[in-house]
């Protein structure tokens, strides 16, 4: 039975888990989540998440929700190797780093960005945004020493990360003088053949969004 993912292309954290099945050769069940028509709020749907979010990932009845739980999930099980996410402990902890990084920080800063484009609020970005912004384009550049994010191998990391950086990038452009090890990051990535999962969501964005630096205008359409 393959797998079902209760997605919408429009998150980030769903195309991480797009990413990785695509990298994984792994084909999912894909199974749309309208949240402007409030179907993540159904009673079929609370059944099955009731933290209402998504990704979902319904694995022949194992419901796991989360991203960064599924897409290590997804290697764990359906993987040929490790090397996305390594066995080894040492490089399992930079990985894992990396991805409480992704979901601890800089979660909050899109869930500023995504929540009006998914349930069609205002969108209330301030100074601090930028600041906050550009306070992890500062730490991500940091982490980029070698080739990818948390070391000289493509990880899971890189994934939600790619996922994460290519949308705020949409919002506050990232500065090619600046950050040259995020710009050769996002390059190599695109070159690869999982980033084709990654495209589709961000046009979804792009289409919605005006911006200027530093103040976003609001410009809500249905994705």
């Amino acid at each position: 039975m393959t797998p079902k993912l209760y997605m919408n292309e429009v998150s980030p954290a769903v195309r991480a888990v797009l990413m990785t099945a695509k990298a994984l050769n792994i084909t999912l069940d894909l199974k749309e989540v309208n949240f402007q028509e409030g179907e993540h709020l159904s009673p079929k749907y609370l059944k099955l998440n009731p933290q209402h979010t998504i990704p979902t990932l319904d694995d022949k009845g194992l419901i796991i929700w989360d991203s960064h739980a599924i897409i290590a999930y997804l290697v764990g099980k359906y993987g040929e190797h490790d090397s996305f996410y390594p066995k080894d402990i040492e490089k399992r902890a930079v990985v894992d780093q990396r991805l409480h990084f992704d979901s601890g920080l800089i979660s909050h800063i899109l869930k500023e960005i995504m929540n009006p484009i998914i349930y069609g609020a205002s969108m209330d970005t301030s100074h601090d945004f930028y600041e906050k912004t550009i306070r992890i384009y500062d730490l991500v550049e940091t982490f980029l020493v070698d080739s990818w994010i948390a070391g000289n191998y493509l990880s899971i990391a890189d994934f939600s990360l790619i996922a994460s950086i290519s949308t705020l990038n949409i919002i506050i452009p990232i500065d090619p003088l600046k950050y040259t090890r995020i710009v050769r990051w996002l390059h190599r990535s695109e070159k690869e053949t999982f980033y084709d999962a990654n495209r589709k969501g961000l046009d979804k964005i792009r289409n919605c969004i005006q911006y200027d630096y530093v103040q976003v205008q609001d410009r809500i359409c249905k994705v």
